[in-house]
Parts: C-alpha cells; sequence; structure tokens
C-alpha cells in the first residue's frame, strides 16, 4: 500500500507509523520522523492493536449533525402548533427540544423553515380547520362565489377580493 503512487496521504502516514512500529520505533521517534505529533502515532498504533488492519484503512464514525426524520418534523410542527408547554403561553426552542428529542437549534431550524412563530401567533379558536376551508374554496371555486379577505388589523375598510384572486 505504501508503494502505491495514487494511494492516499492519510493512508501513507498510516502505514508508515505501523512500519515503524513493526521495526521497535518508538512514539516520539516516530512522530519526530513523520512530521506529526505523538497522539497520532499512539491513536494509529492503539487501533491496529485492538481492530486489526480493516480499523485502520477504514475511517472511523465521526460526530456532526445528525438527521432530522419526517416524522420529527411532523412531531414539531404538531406539538408547536396544537399543544402548549406546562406553565407557558407558547412553546420556546429550548423548551420544546428536549421534549421532542432534538437539539433547540434543530427545532429553530425546523420553525424556520416552515414559518412558525410561537411567540406571535393569536389564538385564533379553530385556525386549522378554518385554514383548510379557505384554500379548498381557492383551489376547488364553486360557481359565483365571492371570497371576502378581512384583515382583523385594518381599522379603515375591509378588502374585498373576488374569488379569482386565489392562487
Amino acid at each position: 500500500m505504501r508503494r502505491r503512487p495514487t494511494a492516499a496521504r492519510k493512508l501513507c502516514l498510516r502505514a508508515d507509523i505501523l512500519l515503524a512500529a513493526d521495526a521497535g520505533v518508538g512514539v516520539r521517534q516516530s512522530a519526530r520522523e513523520m512530521k506529526t505529533n505523538t497522539p497520532t502515532v499512539m491513536l494509529w498504533k492503539q487501533r491496529y492493536t485492538s481492530g486489526g488492519l480493516a480499523a485502520v484503512l477504514k475511517e472511523a464514525k465521526r460526530p456532526g449533525r445528525s438527521k432530522v426524520t419526517a416524522a420529527k418534523v411532523a412531531e414539531v410542527i404538531e406539538r408547536t402548533l396544537r399543544e402548549k408547554p406546562t406553565g407557558a403561553t407558547h412553546w420556546s426552542t429550548r423548551r420544546l427540544a428536549p421534549v421532542v428529542g432534538l437539539s433547540h437549534t434543530q427545532v429553530h431550524r425546523i420553525w424556520r423553515a416552515y414559518g412558525l412563530k410561537p411567540h406571535r401567533q393569536d389564538t385564533y379558536p379553530d385556525f386549522l380547520a378554518k385554514l383548510a376551508d379557505v384554500v379548498g374554496l381557492c383551489l376547488d371555486q364553486p360557481d359565483k362565489a365571492i371570497v371576502f379577505s378581512i384583515d382583523k388589523r385594518a381599522r379603515s375598510r375591509p378588502s374585498i377580493a373576488p374569488s379569482r384572486a386565489c392562487p
């Protein structure tokens, strides 16, 4: 493996460490000759003794950001929209994270992706059912229908839009 011209540098270093260990060269001397540090030499010697050559050739699993499943995303959305935490008016990312088994940054990413802002949502009775009705009207428009849209924050006059204004 060491003699192959296309071998990766990291694999060549590991092979050099094992060959030096087989020749009886010490850890510090090996590290000096290979221009690396002693923990690296000790790591690859230990991996070779515990797992053999296969442990040296394959990469160990490294920590990193875990994948969030669709079921977890659905659970976060469901809990955010339908439940309230005990002793609070709305969920925070740090309060919801341990409940669903994710980190608070993962919860925040989900909220941002779906436009959820629990701290800014007004309590609106049966919001999801009414949302489904409005979307149903826009998708399957009956003949001679008019859809009225009234913004509760508008103080002057409500805006009236015909049903063809639905996207």
